[in-house]
């Protein structure tokens, strides 16, 4: 919606597109992560379920316009730069990201947020292993499907984003 509005110029859609970013942002935070989805229950109330993703949480950074400076987001902030190790949620499950589409998310907040050692990092574990089988990168984590995705490619402006971090800021 905010695409199309900007490329048509108009600014009703932005508009409504800025409105409904804020509303999800806001419906789904519970005050640590972005939860997946929400059912309305019979009193017509939406109410958030237990289930989270660590791409849904790339999702909300990437694309819900959040105050990232805002203290609310300090914990996220902190599961995101340590690849969400130590996350403990008392119900629900926590889905963590394949390949594709999960880690390609990630490596976009990473350069978002500047995190030019922990993207360095992932970069070297999420995809060294695959390049160093193959020569190719894939499509999940584990070699049990297609060993050759162009999604991938995109990997070459994270890496240029590490190699030239001072001039990409």
């Amino acid at each position: 919606m905010d695409a199309t509005g900007r490329l048509f110029d108009d600014a009703r859609l932005c508009q409504k597109a800025d409105t409904l970013r804020k509303r999800t942002a806001q419906a789904s935070f519970d005050g640590e992560l972005f939860a997946d989805h929400a059912v309305r229950g019979e009193d017509g109330i939406l109410r958030n379920q237990a289930d989270y993703s660590e791409a849904g949480q790339y999702y909300a950074l990437l694309f819900g316009d959040l105050p990232l400076e805002d203290d609310r987001y300090a914990t996220l902030l902190a599961y995101v730069k340590t690849r969400f190790s130590g996350i403990s949620l008392e119900q629900g499950d926590f889905e963590p990201a394949d390949a594709f589409i999960g880690s390609a998310l990630r490596v976009l907040c990473l350069m978002k947020l500047g995190e030019r050692e922990v993207l360095k990092k992932d970069l070297c574990e999420i995809f060294g292993s695959m390049a160093e089988r193959s020569e190719t990168l894939w499509e999940h984590h584990a070699p049990s499907t297609s060993l050759d995705h162009g999604f991938a490619s995109f990997i070459v402006l994270a890496i240029d984003f590490v190699e030239n971090f001072e001039e990409n800021l």
